[in-house]
């Protein structure tokens, strides 16, 4: 895999490198994808608890429920 970076983000990766607390690109580029995901999942959870918490009027919609199940589906999968 490659990825297209400014200098600005190949600058970053280098400080990190250079403080020790990376040793390579690919580490530092995986602890920026794990902190993407818990973020996206911290969302997921948001809209969870609005939909089945009372955040919403009535019943949860059907949508809703779909595309959140899927996307959990699709994290569980991509796990393995």
């Amino acid at each position: 895999m490659s990825a297209a970076l400014t200098n600005y983000w190949q600058d970053f990766i280098n400080q990190m490198i250079a403080s020790g607390r990376y040793n390579n690109r690919s580490e530092v580029i995986r602890a920026g994808l794990r902190s993407l995901q818990e973020q996206e999942l911290a969302n997921e959870a948001r809209h969870f608890e609005e939909v089945f918490t009372g955040g919403r009027a009535g019943e949860p919609e059907a949508r809703a429920i779909r595309r959140m199940l899927a996307r959990q589906k699709s994290l569980r999968k991509a796990r393995r």
